[in-house]
């Protein structure tokens, strides 16, 4: 297989950083409604949120004061961290279609957190 170069290859890194970039950040998001869940808010389930965590980077949740918000609030830092270093350390499987682009897996999980 002929592998890009020049401009198509600079073209082509950036584009999967970008898409790598768009999934950690749902991965990140996903993280803070997944502790709101475990918490009892389940009101976290609206449209708003998911558009909202899909294209602007932040979820609301109801009612989360106190202990819970901060819970909720460091659950999106830490389990980015966690990916970050799951990717890192080569433990989480990454498809072999995807080996050459690692770095931006990489980049993109830190710099979510």
């Amino acid at each position: 297989m002929l592998e890009p170069e020049g401009a198509t290859a600079t073209v082509l890194w950036i584009a999967h950083f970008v898409g790598a970039y768009w999934l950690v950040t749902m991965c990140h998001e996903a993280f803070h409604v997944a502790a709101a869940c475990v918490l009892g808010h389940f009101s976290v389930f609206t449209q708003h949120n998911l558009l909202s965590a899909t294209c602007s980077k932040h979820v609301h949740v109801p009612g989360a004061s106190g202990w819970h918000g901060a819970c909720i609030r460091h659950a999106g830092w830490a389990g980015s961290v966690l990916l970050a270093t799951l990717l890192s350390t080569g433990t989480l499987y990454v498809p072999e279609s995807c080996t050459r682009f690692g770095i931006q897996w990489q980049a993109a999980a830190w710099l979510t957190g």
